[in-house]
């Protein structure tokens, strides 16, 4: 066994109810909803479905868990065509076309997300 003399890196305690990213979800179950519907017709390999995660108790290492930062509060949106807005307008499509491209890109979907949420979007 090889020691280390370097101090890890501390890591925060959790508490019931935070949210929290799986770095490692591994297989997760879920049931179908419905198709996009705007779907209707299109190859089933081009086809988005939504689906409704059904719930399990998974035990992970805290190693394994990032903390998510809470969605924003209404006082974290941007004020409506404001400058601010209009810019992260722009910088939310630019995402939204990168997560095209790139799907699996969990760091690239929250940023999405936090986005969206500043700008007033549903999250």
């Amino acid at each position: 066994m090889v020691m280390n003399n370097e101090a890890s890196p501390a890591i925060e305690p959790l508490g019931v109810g935070d949210v929290v990213l799986l770095r490692n979800p591994g297989e997760v179950l879920a049931r179908v909803a419905r198709r996009r519907e705007g779907d209707f017709g299109l190859p089933e390999e081009e086809s988005w479905y939504e689906v409704q995660v059904i719930p399990l108790k998974k035990y992970c290492q805290r190693t394994e868990m990032t903390p998510e930062n809470p969605p924003p509060s209404d006082s974290g949106r941007l004020e409506y065509l404001s400058q601010e807005w209009v810019d992260e307008l722009a910088s939310l499509h630019d995402k939204v076309t990168r997560w095209r491209v790139k799907q699996g890109d969990k760091e690239l979907l929250r940023e999405v997300s936090q986005s969206m949420g500043r700008l007033g979007f549903p999250v």
